[in-house]
């Protein structure tokens, strides 16, 4: 059945979705200002029917190529080569199959991913998510609302404008394609070197990003979809085609700031460049165009300015999921810009310029270390048939999934344990 365009009220908060399995009870929707207010087309070919759907998974993708995936691509690509595309790759498919059960969760469950947390855990094990959440999101502010279309648009329009720059930046670098291919092929010294797993971890986190898990699972509600398990299904289709487009975007996106790190910086013998104003300062001498500094300088705006908006709208959700307090944007912004800007000026007024690349790492290892506190309660929530009924995740894609939680928990523990044992 075709996803139709009913009214908001036909899909109200408490319409189509028994209760049974949660503890709680939904009560408002998520973002409700801006809940169901896009229509959908009811018939029609797909991609007519996809046009309605897509702007979520770009909002989404933003977030994986904020300042902070910048700094940990640059120090990876400049210390390592092209030896961590193979990370940049297999962050982007996990992050791929986690925003499909995003999507699955707002749409077959009506709740987001904090409002799940809220409703399903007993208050002592969700206020320490909600911790971790916002810690997160911290970590992310660290590093570089409202939902309309024009918004959305905005967002897209921005993102073209990146591409633009990193193509021709790519072309002026002229990497050694050879070794572009052999670094999507994994190697254990990802494992073995200690050095390189922090900045895997800082890859993962930077790409997957635990406050997008919350993000994907409230805007994809701002569509208005039927209320019956044909439309739901149909629904969490075209927003897994939406998110998995948007997310190969930022694929291409990562791995070129990556490839132009190695192809610069690390055939130049410049191994240490983490500093984001150090890559614009080198970019211009070892491309010999002038130009290369100011893309590079177009593009870092453009992703700053697309990660603010997410920011605030991944807080937003986060706050009013777990604890039902509603903050208007200018106040949710200034609560975590002034959490995050504490530890950014002691670092930069103790340590200088240095200090705050090393920081802006590290923020993103923490997203790494927050990753399994998000993760493990989405696929827990959305392999549930009694919370999800006839819309819960297939059992193989719940394995999938399963295995991405192991696999992002045994490379954390390897981390911390690399960290202890110096």
């Amino acid at each position: 059945m075709a996803v139709s365009s009913v009214s908001q009220e036909g899909s109200s908060p408490a319409a189509g979705y028994p209760e049974t399995g949660w503890r709680r009870s939904r009560t408002t929707p998520s973002l409700s200002d801006v809940f169901g207010t896009i229509a959908t087309r009811p018939k029609g070919p797909l991609w007519r029917k996809l046009i309605a759907f897509l702007g979520p998974g770009y909002l989404v993708a933003v977030g994986y190529m904020d300042p902070g995936n910048w700094a940990t691509s640059l120090a990876g690509g400049s210390k390592f080569g092209y030896a961590l595309l193979t990370i940049a790759l297999l962050s982007n498919l996990m992050a791929i199959l986690l925003q499909a059960l995003c999507a699955r969760l707002g749409i077959g469950a009506g709740r987001d991913l904090a409002q799940a947390c809220r409703d399903a855990f007993p208050r002592a094990v969700a206020l320490p998510l909600w911790v971790l959440a916002e810690i997160a999101i911290c970590a992310t502010d660290l590093a570089e609302v409202i939902v309309f279309r024009w918004i959305e648009s905005f967002v897209v329009a921005l993102l073209g404008v990146i591409a633009a720059c990193f193509a021709v930046q790519i072309v002026l670098a002229d990497p050694d394609w050879r070794s572009v291919i052999l670094g999507f092929a994994p190697t254990t010294e990802i494992v073995t070197n200690p050095e390189m797993l922090y900045l895997a971890i800082g890859i993962m986190g930077a790409t997957v990003m635990p406050h997008n898990l919350y993000l994907h699972s409230g805007v994809v509600q701002t569509r208005r979809f039927g209320d019956t398990v044909e439309d739901k299904r149909e629904a969490i289709k075209l927003a897994t085609l939406d998110s998995t487009m948007a997310l190969m975007f930022a694929l291409l996106i990562n791995a070129s700031i990556l490839i132009l790190a190695a192809a610069t910086f690390n055939e130049a013998g410049k191994t240490d460049v983490a500093e984001l104003d150090q890559a614009h300062a080198f970019l211009a001498p070892l491309l010999g165009s002038a130009i290369a500094p100011t893309l590079f300088g177009i593009a870092l705006l453009c992703c700053g300015m697309n990660s603010t908006v997410t920011a605030t709208l991944s807080g937003q959700i986060v706050m009013e999921g777990f604890i039902d307090i509603r903050l208007p944007a200018w106040a949710r912004r200034l609560t975590t810009r002034a959490l995050a800007i504490i530890p950014a000026a002691i670092i930069t007024i103790w340590y200088g310029e240095a200090g705050t690349a090393k920081l802006l790492i590290l923020s993103q290892v923490v997203l790494g270390l927050a990753l399994p506190f998000s993760v493990v309660p989405l696929v827990m929530f959305t392999a549930d048939r009694r919370k999800m009924k006839a819309l819960a995740s297939p059992r193989w894609f719940t394995a999938l999934a399963a295995l991405v939680a192991a696999i992002i928990i045994a490379l954390n523990v390897k981390l911390i344990a690399d960290q202890i044992l110096g």
